[in-house]
């Protein structure tokens, strides 16, 4: 029984010991990198670059080793080419380019520093992009051996067109080498270039043009053209202004400038370009091609009321001959007096309706016939402001007044307002593209329109109403399809903000409010100015503007000052103010004193727009309902 016991215990020895030479032959046998996956270029991508990134999620090494990678690529399914080895980090950018519309395979081998090696879990494959190819052009002009070519020609060329209608860029090189290779101009978008800087006279250049690609692919024109300058061309005479005469003042929006002749000792037909803006060296063409000694400044180039105007003419021979006039300064007129149109609009009495411009037409829309709040169910039309027609006799959102009434998305837009008799405010939304046809949105928006407290301007592509009844929850609404609509509270506001009788436009990308009052008392009017870039933090410009205190005054905007008329003194309906005042910055106004005050007396609630460049007043209130038609170019 001893000898058993003893041997057990031998073979027990023997059992451990083996156990721990194993242990410890697995410490010392080196594994190789862990598997790891391909990134990009994307498996199976299409339309790549020639030099791509590739990229690999990176190996580890359970004994510590260092891990490098080789990128093996080629267009065999299993690649065997090596294209990088030794890579340290888990992406490569090729160096080499690869070839147009070929599909390649590739992989990666992760080894470690005893060479054992792991490749990556999957071979991925991708094919290169589409070769670009580039075609010809032609020179155009200056004409090949062209003569007599004016010293500042302008250059044309056909355009360069790829074949992955990528842009395009043109550099011009001209000299009197056979083969130009001087440049003269590089990174031109266009087919053409006009010299800068006049050529030599009676001289032979050479030009052609080299295009390139967003590739980077070159190619040149397919010929060198030739050309030989005019020889000892005689500049036009000098030559002077006539009018409109230096620092003249009032002038006409639409004024004649003439000129004297130049002259030209060879003969040649003399063309003028007159130059005017509000730079004291005016740099703006604002009319070419002028044949003869005067232009005429028609309605479509009409120049604003009261700005200073700088213009000189230019001549040219054609050639290359330049000659400049000196320059001459205006200031334009501003308001004419008032014109009354009629005692008796066709349209009859009426105050708090809208007008608007809609298709080229003023239309006329609602309001209440007397101080009993009786309603207004017609819209009137005109094509000129004075000769009106019936364009709905009962407008199919009925009879309202104090509405706000704009143009937006090309559609005529009529919002809430009150109703007949001045008994309740709708909050609701009409609309016609057409001016037949009229939709609605019932009930939409968020509040009222009301009569003292709400106001409407498109602003920011968009329509905001506004209303400031209640000072502890001011509100803006917008909206860029008058059906839906975003409402934010005012809180951010100064003190003395108004509630209601103010006046709001847009100027300069920003909103404006003028003067106003509390909503229940109009006699604790202002002439402060506000203005807000986002409708919800408003900022004082001015507490005390050069204007009088105010309610129901006209603002708009019109030749880039912002203008205000009339309004009332707030203490009785009678007293209202029949001035004018503009600005251009928002907060210096100055008073146009060159009109007549006392030709125009149009209450309150009385209508008003621009309209074919003149301000046209209706209606209005001063006690009992108007039925005058005002206009003031």
């Amino acid at each position: 029984m001893k000898l058993i016991s003893a041997f057990s215990y031998v073979i027990a020895a023997i059992l451990l010991l083996v156990s721990c030479s194993k242990k410890v032959d697995d410490e010392l046998i080196n594994k190789k990198p862990s598997s790891f996956s391909l990134v990009e270029v994307l498996n199976q991508a299409t339309d790549v670059n020639l030099l791509p990134r590739l990229q690999w999620n990176s190996s580890t090494d359970l004994n510590g080793d260092d891990i490098t990678y080789t990128i093996l690529l080629d267009v065999n399914e299993d690649p065997v080419k090596e294209i990088a080895v030794g890579l340290e980090e888990n992406s490569y950018i090729l160096s080499d380019p690869l070839l147009y519309e070929t599909t390649y395979y590739w992989k990666v081998l992760a080894i470690d520093d005893t060479g054992l090696s792991t490749t990556s879990n999957e071979v991925f494959s991708f094919t290169t992009k589409k070769e670009n190819s580039i075609g010809s052009f032609n020179l155009i002009s200056v004409a090949n051996e062209a003569i007599d070519i004016t010293l500042l020609p302008t250059f044309v060329w056909e355009e360069l067109v790829t074949s992955d209608g990528g842009t395009v860029q043109y550099e011009l090189l001209m000299d009197t080498n056979e083969t130009p290779v001087t440049s003269i101009a590089e990174n031109i978008e266009e087919t053409n270039y006009i010299i800068e800087t006049p050529l030599a006279e009676d001289t032979t250049y050479y030009w052609k043009v080299i295009a390139k690609d967003s590739s980077g692919l070159i190619i040149e024109s397919d010929e060198v053209f030739s050309f030989t300058t005019l020889k000892d061309n005689n500049q036009p005479k000098p030559f002077t202004l006539i009018g409109v005469t230096n620092t003249a003042e009032g002038v006409d929006l639409n004024p004649q400038f003439s000129w004297n002749a130049s002259q030209d000792d060879d003969g040649d037909e003399l063309i003028y370009t007159l130059y005017l803006d509000q730079n004291e060296d005016p740099q703006t063409i604002f009319a070419d091609g002028i044949t003869e000694l005067s232009y005429n400044v028609e309605d479509d180039k009409r120049l604003g009321l009261l700005n200073t105007y700088f213009w000189k003419v230019e001549v040219k021979d054609g050639k290359g001959g330049v000659a400049v006039s000196s320059t001459y300064s205006f200031t334009t007129r501003g308001f004419r007096n008032p014109i009354k149109v009629t005692d008796n609009a066709p349209f009859g009495e009426r105050y708090a309706h809208t007008l608007t411009v809609f298709k080229d037409q003023l239309w006329l829309i609602g309001g209440y016939k007397d101080g009993l709040g009786t309603g207004c169910y017609d819209i009137w039309t005109s094509n000129d402001g004075e000769n009106w027609n019936l364009k709905e006799a009962n407008a199919p959102f009925g009879a309202r007044g104090y509405h706000i009434t704009l143009v937006f998305d090309n559609k005529l837009w009529v919002i809430g307002g009150a109703d007949d008799g001045y008994n309740s405010f709708y909050n609701d939304v009409w609309f016609t593209s057409d001016g037949e046809n009229w939709a609605n949105y019932d009930s939409v928006l968020p509040f009222d329109v009301k009569s003292l407290s709400s106001r409407g301007v498109v602003y920011n592509n968009s329509i905001w109403i506004c209303d400031f009844e209640d000072t502890g929850a001011r509100r803006i609404a917008t909206s860029t399809d008058g059906a839906t609509w975003a409402t934010d509270v005012i809180t951010d506001v100064p003190n003395e903000f108004p509630e209601a009788r103010f006046g709001i436009t847009e100027f300069n990308n920003a909103l404006w409010i003028s003067g106003g009052s509390a909503l229940n008392s109009s006699i604790t009017k202002s002439n402060n100015i506000y203005t807000s870039i986002d409708g919800k933090s408003w900022s004082l410009v001015t507490a005390n503007a050069s204007f009088p205190e105010r309610t129901y005054q006209i603002m708009f905007t019109l030749d880039n000052k912002m203008w205000l008329i009339g309004g009332s003194n707030g203490s009785t309906i009678g007293n209202v103010y029949n001035d004018i005042w503009y600005t251009e910055d928002g907060e210096n106004w100055i008073e146009y004193e060159e009109y007549d005050m006392n030709m125009f007396y149009g209450g309150i609630s009385h209508a008003t727009i621009v309209f074919k460049d003149k301000i046209w007043i209706t209606g209005g209130y001063d006690g009992g309902a108007l039925s005058e038609i005002w206009y003031i170019e």
